[in-house]
């Protein structure tokens, strides 16, 4: 059973459009045209995956470890209980 560290909330986002990209004279190049875009409905993690959760993960098998154990802000992030 998973422990409480590995349980995550997810929460459904329904299908539907919305406008990406800025529009014409703001922003930068790369994000223009403005554009519609269509998802359909998905479902995702409430909050962000914490360490735990993705250590937990990995010890079932159905994640790899980082290939990375650092980050912009901690220099040891995967690992760090912090």
């Amino acid at each position: 059973t998973p422990t409480d560290a590995a349980v995550m909330t997810f929460v459904q986002v329904p299908a539907g459009e919305f406008l990406m990209g800025s529009p014409e004279n703001q922003g930068f190049d790369d994000e223009r045209p403005q554009h519609t875009v269509y998802l359909d409905e998905y479902w995702i993690g409430q909050t962000e995956v914490t360490n735990a959760q993705y250590q937990a993960c990995v010890d079932v098998g159905a994640c790899d470890l980082p290939q990375k154990v650092s980050s912009a802000t901690r220099y040891v992030y995967f690992g760090n209980p912090e």
